[in-house]
């Protein structure tokens, strides 16, 4: 009696154990799709600046539209219009552009305002100086445009708001795209284009979600009016959208295929639903384990890492399956864990001494991987040696779960005639050589594109667009880090020179900066001490316009806004944030509070750089401090280099550790080095294929062969124990036969799963499995001799 109802109290901490897991990751769990966070850890400033434009740059907000009718453009154009208005007038979008006005009125008017304190060079109030910019305006005023001059002669006459209005669309890039009834078109004049930048940032998928919605509604408004409308969409904030969804939806998709061709195979050999229910116990809840245990050591949960999840079951299944084979008919699982347990506890050991490297990981997305994995199978461990048998003992009552006849079945493999030494020594020496040939032969990728799940269809649509928009394309630019932001902008000053000569020069086709449109404070108020009097300006004024047909009456205005400049309080980004180039400056001007650098980060955008070499040289003369010349892609490639560099070593001392482990455990040293030779020749010969099949290795692949040599570890350790009876190592085989054919399963699927990032570790895994286990049998039938069985009640055979 006693003993039923520490049973049932067992049960029920299980159950509250399991509940607190589905609470925490159903209230307090945040999902998470940006890839930025998939990223090494920021190693220096330069790297946490680019870290940190991924996560919080104006392109993760960017979302791309193309809408098409089948009818006159026209049309096209006013779905357009009407589509900015819908947009405009909800909460989700901070701007949206259809046409080339960029800079709208609100920025006008503060550029106006401020037009003589945001001047690249001071104005000339002097007599000569406004003796010149008179005769300009002379000059103005016989041209065609003397309509639009004249408007601004009498408030500006020294022509600063109209010269910085010029330099700045020229920054900005008035964008050269087609343009048809007042709005973008591509080269085709099929579809009008828009972009339309969300509040919320990239990193926040619940806000993206809210974005989207709206966008459905706004698009749906406008097909109340236009009914063929179609529209096409790209951006980052769709793809990370879609991505999340299709990652979801396929690893759903995975899961309920892989599990059920797994309970086909365990009813199959089975012939029970019991044994169905007691192996899918721990995969399951291992996973929910997983899963409540991510979301609670990170802020959130990246659906990268839930969908690697999937890879769980085909290793996690393997712990009851042992349980299982080896219990005998009318005998608890009490009597067959009596049996398995030393050896599964010491290949549970092992495999989570593997996955603990990715943990001390410098990189985020693979330390959540590590967690996920070491939480998922630690807690399928604890299940299968805890809470089997206590739902054993409370409904099972000691009935047989187990068919004999499959263990007859692979009782009757053939056994090759085989001895241990020159078996060791031929596998050593074919290990060493082909170890070797691969280290050689193989080539690394360490392209970040390489662990996106971003489906190919997408990328092209999203490059379609942004090539028809003239959207400058992740590549070479200018970072330049101060721990303020005027000594961001003051440095972003002593660049221009160098950038005009290199566009003279014809190195550099043109850029874009904040300094452009916001100068230091320290230069506004330089320029402003620099402003006239109000007297002295009207004394220079009637001076400087006797040789003119104007007459001085017509400056009062230019007057009073000369001495309304002298008393302005400086522009600050601030004031420009409700703008349209607030938005423009947000993605040129980092705040990188949060960061263990702090400051602030300019982005100089290049566009037209063909080459660097002399534009660097050119940028190193000036001998600025924290000033780079970044190429993107080149520098998170070489983070990733690094990265793997430190796992390798990490693994390596991993691996040291674990065969430490078994050395102590097992104290058999031929056993150990039997292990180590299987698991060696497992990794080659998985590394051998993946890289056969693709042509390189990437750092998911190296997770998979982590996979490899946990199957590797368990396979040889089960196939290696010593002193088993003829049905135990039968029932051994049997085991190791449903999880080999179960990882088989779960592994192929994910090689043809669509999903890059699963394909990557599917085809490592899939071909590991089978040589582990071919090198596992083939060592075993060299190491064991056979122990006759006793007869006695309850045999196997």
């Amino acid at each position: 009696m006693h003993s039923v109802n520490k049973n049932y109290w067992q049960l029920l901490l299980w159950l509250l154990l399991i509940v607190v897991a589905v609470t925490q990751l159903t209230t307090r769990t945040q999902w998470q799709t940006d890839l930025s966070s998939f990223l090494p850890h920021a190693d220096g400033v330069k790297q946490e600046i680019l870290r940190a434009e991924l996560g919080q740059g104006p392109a993760t907000r960017m979302w791309l539209i193309a809408l098409s009718l089948e009818a006159p453009q026209q049309q096209a154009a006013q779905a357009s219009e009407l589509l900015a208005q819908n947009l405009r007038s909800g909460a989700a979008f901070r701007a949206v552009r259809n046409n080339s006005q960029f800079i709208d009125s609100s920025s006008q008017d503060l550029l106006f305002r401020y037009r003589y304190l945001l001047t690249k060079e001071p104005v000339d109030f002097s007599v000569a100086g406004l003796e010149y910019s008179f005769q300009d305006r002379l000059d103005d005023l016989s041209m065609p445009t003397a309509a639009f001059t004249e408007d601004l002669i009498a408030s500006d006459p020294v022509n600063s708001f109209t010269d910085n209005l010029n330099q700045l669309e020229a920054q900005t890039g008035a964008l050269e795209i087609k343009h048809m009834e007042g709005v973008w078109f591509n080269q085709a004049g099929s579809h009008a284009l828009l972009f339309a930048e969300s509040v919320a940032n990239g990193m926040d998928a619940k806000g993206q979600a809210l974005a989207w919605e709206e966008l459905n509604m706004a698009v749906e408004s406008v097909r109340a009016q236009f009914p063929l409308l179609q529209a096409q969409f790209a951006g980052a904030p769709f793809i990370a959208l879609k991505t999340s969804q299709q990652t979801k939806d396929a690893s759903i998709r995975l899961s309920l295929l892989a599990g059920g061709l797994l309970a086909v195979l365990i009813l199959i050999v089975y012939r029970s639903l019991l044994a169905l229910l007691m192996t899918a116990l721990p995969v399951i809840i291992g996973i929910l384990f997983a899963a409540a245990i991510s979301s609670l050591v990170y802020p959130v949960l990246h659906v990268l890492t839930m969908a690697f999840g999937v890879t769980l079951i085909g290793l996690a299944i393997d712990y009851p399956v042992h349980i299982l084979s080896h219990r005998y008919p009318g005998k608890s699982i009490r009597s067959s864990i009596a049996v398995v347990w030393p050896t599964l506890r010491l290949s549970v050991l092992t495999t989570l001494l593997a996955f603990s490297a990715l943990i001390w990981t410098n990189f985020e997305g693979i330390a959540r991987l590590g967690v996920f994995s070491v939480a998922g199978l630690f807690v399928a461990a604890m299940v299968s040696r805890y809470l089997l048998p206590v739902l054993d003992d409370l409904w099972v009552s000691g009935k047989g779960v187990v068919s004999t006849r499959q263990r007859r079945l692979s009782s009757n493999i053939p056994q090759p005639n085989l001895r241990l030494l020159p078996v060791l020594l031929v596998g050593a020496v074919i290990i060493v050589i082909s170890g070797f040939t691969l280290a050689r032969t193989l080539s690394w990728s360490d392209n970040l594109a390489s662990l996106s799940p971003v489906p190919d269809a997408l990328i092209k649509q999203e490059q379609q667009l942004r090539k028809q928009l003239r959207l400058p394309e992740p590549g070479t630019q200018i970072v330049v880090y101060a721990d303020t932001l005027d000594a961001v902008l003051d440095k972003e000053l002593l660049l221009q020179p160098v950038l005009e000569q290199a566009r003279t020069d014809g190195l550099l086709a043109s850029w874009q900066m904040a300094a452009s449109v916001l100068l230091p404070v320290s230069k506004q108020l330089e320029l402003q001490q620099l402003l006239p009097t109000q007297d002295l300006l009207q004394l220079n004024l009637q001076q400087a316009i006797t040789q003119t047909p104007f007459v001085a009456s017509a400056f009062e205005q230019f007057q009073l806004d000369v001495e309304a400049s002298r008393k302005l309080p400086p522009l600050t980004q601030q004031m420009l944030d409700e703008t349209a180039l607030g938005d423009w400056l947000s993605g040129l001007l980092l705040d990188l509070k949060g960061t263990d650098s702090g400051g602030y980060a300019g982005i100089v955008r290049l566009a037209g750089l063909p080459e660097v070499k002399e534009l660097t040289s050119r940028l190193d003369a000036l001998q600025l401090e924290s000033v780079w010349l970044v190429e993107t892609g080149v520098e998170l490639s070489q983070s990733l280099t690094d990265f793997r560099m430190k796992l390798t070593q990490l693994l390596l001392f991993s691996a040291g550790i674990t065969i430490l482990a078994l050395l102590i455990m097992l104290r058999q040293p031929g056993r150990v080095l039997a292990i180590c030779l299987i698991v060696s020749g497992s990794i080659i010969g998985a590394a051998w294929v993946a890289w056969l099949s693709g042509g390189s290795l990437n750092l998911l692949h190296l997770i998979g062969l982590i996979l490899v040599a946990g199957f590797g570890i368990d396979y040889a350790l089960f196939f290696t124990r010593q002193g088993d009876t003829k049905n135990e190592r039968a029932a051994t085989l049997q085991a190791l036969l449903i999880c080999l054919c179960s990882s088989f399963i779960v592994f192929a699927l994910l090689a043809f799963s669509g999903i890059r990032i699963l394909e990557s570790i599917g085809i490592v895994v899939t071909s590991g499995v089978l040589f582990a286990f071919v090198f596992s049998w083939l060592v075993s039938t060299t190491i064991k001799p056979e122990i006759p069985e006793p007869a006695k009640e309850g045999s196997l055979c």
